[in-house]
């Protein structure tokens, strides 16, 4: 086919005019940074250090995250969403409580272990002696009972009816306590049984519970105290006058208890003999054998090295006498009014002697009836 010069040419506009295609390269010139990647990648980071400078606090890139690409062909990285740092103050508090219930089982654990060992050591028992002594002192001067308080300005007159005076004014100013009316009554009742050479001559004093109560009579040759120990009213009573002369004179209360406080208080003041001693032993040893319808109502009369003591429980119908002869031999003889007291002393003695004749009495039954049954 052969064209013609200077002749028209139309072409239709669908082909005069380049379609778009969507690979093709863009119609824009190419730039220095796109003809070479170093510089690009240049570019690109200076672009991405103008946007971290310009860009609102609490937005940072996401360097992980997928990138956009804009038309300029620069990578265009999203801003990450708003973070916000947690408070520093409620980390500690959370880390603290966590080292505590942590730590607490181990604290208590040691604290075991070391207060077994304490206690276990020497120097436990020492410092346990010594806080028992600190306690001790500190009570004694916190928690006294007071100083000694005196009731009367001086002493007073001393016989059982000052005594009694003595009694019922304190029971009316509300002054008598438990153990001062139990000192009181001790006072009053062997004070009664004391010779009249050491009622008028004698000084006798009642503390009790810090109270002091002080009674004179005579020159004061004896000396009487009435105190209590450990709740127990005790009398003492010293004096010229030898406790075996105050024995003879009054008879003492008939018990076993009151004959184991004789004989030591004998054997602890004056010293006792032999025979005494010995006739002391026999009466504790034979008299708690005594039944007790005989030990309510008896007279003990302990009679050895020209001296005779005697001992009063009830009435005094039965006697018993324990005495020392001149052979060595120590006696004890009991001697009971009617039967029914011997009958009491004496039971096994009646169960002996009947035991042989109820036999007999058997025997003779026995016999009597085969004789009947042969007839």
């Amino acid at each position: 086919m052969q064209w013609k010069v200077g002749s028209e040419i139309h072409v239709p506009q669908c082909l005069s005019t380049p379609r778009s295609d969507p690979h093709s390269q863009s119609s824009v010139p190419p730039t220095d940074a796109m003809r070479d990647p170093q510089k690009a990648k240049v570019q690109d980071i200076v672009m991405q250090s103008e946007q971290i400078k310009t860009s609102p606090p609490g937005r940072f890139r996401n360097n992980g995250g997928p990138q956009n690409e804009n038309h300029n062909g620069v990578t265009d990285e999203p801003m990450a969403p708003r973070c916000e740092i947690p408070h520093r103050g409620s980390n500690v508090t959370c880390g603290f409580i966590r080292w505590v219930l942590l730590s607490l089982p181990r604290m208590l654990q040691s604290m075991v272990k070391s207060l077994l060992r304490f206690m276990l050591s020497l120097t436990y028992q020492r410092s346990l002696l010594l806080l028992v002594g600190i306690s001790a002192g500190l009570a004694a001067i916190f928690f006294s009972k007071g100083a000694v308080k005196y009731e009367a300005e001086g002493p007073e007159p001393l016989s059982v009816l000052d005594l009694l005076r003595a009694r019922a004014r304190l029971e009316s100013q509300g002054k008598m306590t438990g153990e001062l009316s139990t000192c009181m009554d001790l006072a009053l009742q062997e004070f009664i049984e004391e010779p009249a050479g050491i009622q008028g001559n004698a000084k006798l004093v009642v503390q009790c519970q810090g109270t002091v109560l002080e009674f004179n009579a005579g020159d004061e040759e004896h000396e009487i105290y009435v105190y209590a120990t450990n709740g127990k009213p005790q009398y003492s009573v010293k004096g010229p006058t030898p406790y075996r002369a105050r024995l003879l004179a009054r008879p003492e209360r008939l018990s076993i208890e009151n004959l184991l406080k004789v004989q030591n208080r004998i054997r602890a003041w004056e010293g006792a003999t032999e025979p005494l001693s010995r006739c002391f032993e026999v009466a504790l040893e034979k008299f708690p054998q005594e039944p007790v319808s005989v030990q309510a109502s008896a007279r003990l009369v302990i009679s050895a090295a020209g001296m005779e003591l005697v001992f009063l429980a009830g009435k005094g119908e039965n006697e018993i006498n324990v005495h020392h002869d001149n052979r060595g031999i120590i006696h004890y003889m009991v001697k009971v009014p009617g039967w029914w007291p011997w009958a009491a002393r004496n039971t096994l003695t009646i169960a002996l002697a009947t035991l042989p004749i109820m036999l007999c009495l058997i025997m003779v039954l026995q016999r009597s009836r085969k004789c009947r049954q042969n007839i």
